[in-house]
């Protein structure tokens, strides 16, 4: 089976099974239930034959052909949403829906009636409190109602409620705000809605121990030099003690900037990871800065250290990324995962022992993204144990990565912000125990 149908297998098997259940008991029907024969089944069931020339349910008499052009038109809408959803469960629903329409419009095509697509449909299940019906109508409502059941119990809000969230910013791919309703889901991604349990997580308190560096405030923007070992923001295993508790105990309006469990934060680093890092003080900043990420208009420059030499002076690394399909709490390079490019030059080279020195610039903004990046083409980070636990990481219990440069344009004046942070003292460490480097 070729890759393009692979993935509609199940539901080509279920509209065709559908299909042919359906012509059976109709044949039966038509075989059994002869001269206004009934068949009573228990309380009120029971099996009676009438010829229905209008729409499901004995609904529309005398539109058959209008419903038939209008079933084919359905049709064509559900394979192209099937062709776009990534969930296998709401794709074989599809297939039951659309083999439940076939059914009907076989009898508009080939029964009796006037002129092609005018023939009536075999109904024959009576619940006498019910308009009577067949296996292909049943099919066509348990099928959507399950994909509307679906969509409701997995993320515990109606399409509403989503579209709302998406705005509000609180659906999250991959660690990544989704700022668009029709970004596709691939198999294998992760999302997130932050507040969109049955029961909302209290939102953070102020913490003024939380202790990091302010390298710029003013009252839109706060640019930050956050320490290696600090969470960004309260999640799983990390209540408290985040970068956004001090935050609101030195900037408590960013309480109502943003999603509730991440106030005032447009990105964030790895808790392992250092450096420069934007928050915003107000929803318009909030809005303007976000956008500016989506847009690709923020310079997010790193410098790494990572193991073997680097031969090429500078490349760009173009490789997806995407939940790992061995180990779901890493990212990977995989085929169907999400865009990702990083920049990088080459600023020294060491021989013994081997590793280089990269300054990175994210032309995305993926979970991991330098790291999974580096260590897809040979050279991981040193210190990062999650990617390459089998090197010596000069004594670092955390990747070699620091945020150096962060520059964007301002959310309230338009002026350039410029910001520069020098290697924190674990990693000036690792560097000069390093002999003399080559370049």
């Amino acid at each position: 089976m070729t890759p393009r149908v692979a993935p509609w297998r199940g539901a080509l098997l279920a509209g065709a099974a559908v299909l042919l259940l359906d012509q059976l008991t109709k044949a039966w029907a038509l075989s059994a239930l002869d001269a206004g024969r009934t068949i009573d089944l228990v309380w009120t069931l029971r099996f009676r034959l009438i010829f229905n020339t209008g729409a499901a349910f004995s609904q529309g008499e005398g539109l058959g052909p209008l419903l038939a052009i209008l079933v084919l038109v359905v049709v064509g809408l559900l394979v192209r949403l099937g062709a776009r959803t990534g969930d296998p469960v709401a794709r074989l629903c599809i297939g039951v829906i659309i083999g439940g329409a076939l059914g009907n419009l076989a009898d508009r095509a080939f029964r009796s009636g006037d002129g092609f697509l005018g023939g009536a449909v075999v109904d024959f299940v009576d619940l006498q409190w019910w308009p009577v019906f067949n296996l292909a109508d049943a099919a066509v409502v348990v099928g959507g109602a399950t994909i509307v059941l679906r969509g409701i119990l997995l993320t515990g809000m109606s399409r509403r409620q989503a579209a709302e969230a998406v705005a509000r910013g609180l659906v999250r791919l991959d660690g990544e705000p989704v700022d668009a309703r029709s970004r596709r889901v691939r198999e294998g991604e992760e999302v997130r809605v932050e507040g969109g349990g049955a029961e909302p997580e209290a939102p953070p308190v102020a913490d003024p121990a939380v202790g990091f560096t302010i390298v710029h405030e003013d009252e839109h923007v706060v640019v930050v030099d956050k320490p290696a070992g600090l969470v960004v923001h309260p999640g799983a295993g990390n209540e408290t003690g985040t970068l956004v508790h001090g935050l609101l105990a030195r900037y408590p309006e960013v309480a109502q900037v943003g999603p509730p469990q991440r106030p005032g934060i447009v990105h964030r680093l790895d808790r392992g990871t250092s450096g420069l890092l934007m928050v915003a003080r107000t929803a318009e900043a909030h809005g303007s800065l976000v956008g500016q990420l989506s847009e690709r208009r923020v310079d997010r420059r790193y410098q790494a250290l990572v193991h073997g030499r680097v031969q090429a002076d500078e490349g760009r690394i173009e490789a997806a990324i995407g939940r790992s399909p061995r180990d779901r709490t890493k990212m990977a390079v995989v085929a169907d995962g999400r865009e990702a490019r990083t920049a990088y030059t080459v600023e020294r080279r060491w021989a013994r022992p081997a590793v280089s020195l990269l300054e990175c610039r994210l032309e995305t903004g993926r979970t991991h993204q330098i790291r999974v990046h580096v260590s897809a083409i040979g050279h991981p980070v040193v210190g990062d144990a999650t990617y390459d636990s089998s090197r010596d990481h000069h004594g670092l219990d955390r990747p070699f990565l620091h945020a150096v440069r962060l520059a964007f344009t301002h959310p309230a004046d338009g002026s350039p912000m410029v910001f520069s942070s020098s290697l924190s003292a674990d990693l000036e460490g690792v560097l000069a125990e390093l002999a003399e480097p080559e370049v």
